[in-house]
């Protein structure tokens, strides 16, 4: 939903010209609103204003000529807070091999201070579009992966980079999770799985992983409802254990997902 939202937006802005930022409603003073949702609220101002500071091809080009110039996607920005969330779009449960296959758009935002720019110097643009593989990037993967070789799949797709520094990171992706079904006795039964995500090689003093937008739970606003499952519950959990490699302390966050197989399902299988 919130994807058409905002592709609605800036289809109206592209249509209407674009308005007087002034104008532009404020989408943060409500106080009957979460703290999720007026984190949403402000990335979709954020996304409308930058929509109408895109400069031209010259700014563009003379602006990441100037970022790139001295920095090292090998070296991570200082004290990074990491924020992390995922988007489910469909599941397939693999019965036979305890494994459960996730498709997904992860999203994830932290801080740069390296990419800050003042646009007024670039003719007004505020918001690049720019090649993953070109940046700095959390190594944020899934720690209970059935796959330890291909821990997680994703599609390089472009990063937005504000201004401001701010990075953000949707890509979409596919990940197989151990997870143990019991099927087979109880076919209908409640079935758990969890998505566990941690930094591979930063511990905790070095990168902050907090929940995005403080949401502790998936996001199944786009679940394809054609997967023989029905998703009952989704909860999250933020650890920060210290494990005996080493002395410092390393986050993860959990993601816990009950599912139950929907009536006649197993039937169409066998078939």
């Amino acid at each position: 939903m919130k994807a058409f939202i905002t592709a609605f937006a800036l289809c109206f802005v592209a249509v209407l010209g674009a308005p007087d930022l002034k104008n532009l409603p404020d989408l943060n003073v409500d106080n009957t609103l979460t703290d999720a949702a007026a984190a949403e609220a402000e990335d979709l101002t954020e996304t409308l204003k930058a929509s109408l500071s895109q400069g031209n091809v010259d700014d563009r080009t003379r602006l990441v000529a100037d970022l790139m110039s001295g920095y090292n996607k090998g070296v991570n920005p200082d004290d990074v807070a990491v924020q992390f969330g995922i988007n489910l779009l469909d599941f397939t449960v693999r019965e036979n091999s305890n494994a459960l296959d996730s498709y997904v758009w992860l999203k994830i935002v932290w801080q740069d201070d390296r990419l800050k720019w003042n646009g007024d110097e670039y003719g007004g643009v505020q918001v690049l579009r720019v090649d993953s593989t070109t940046l700095w990037k959390p190594d944020v993967t899934l720690y209970n992966s059935a796959d330890p070789v291909n821990m997680v799949n994703c599609w390089d797709s472009n990063m937005l980079v504000w201004s401001s520094g701010k990075v953000m990171f949707v890509p979409p992706c596919k990940m197989t999770s151990r997870c143990k079904f019991d099927l087979k006795r109880n076919p209908y039964g409640e079935q758990k799985c969890s998505l566990k995500f941690g930094s591979w090689t930063f511990d905790g003093n070095a990168m902050d992983l907090q929940f995005y937008n403080k949401t502790q739970s998936i996001d199944l606003t786009e679940l394809n409802d054609s997967t023989g499952f029905e998703v009952l519950s989704t909860v999250a959990e933020r650890n920060v254990r210290t494990y005996s490699c080493c002395p410092d302390p390393y986050i993860d966050l959990t993601f816990n997902m009950t599912i139950r197989r929907l009536p006649g399902d197993e039937l169409f299988n066998k078939f």
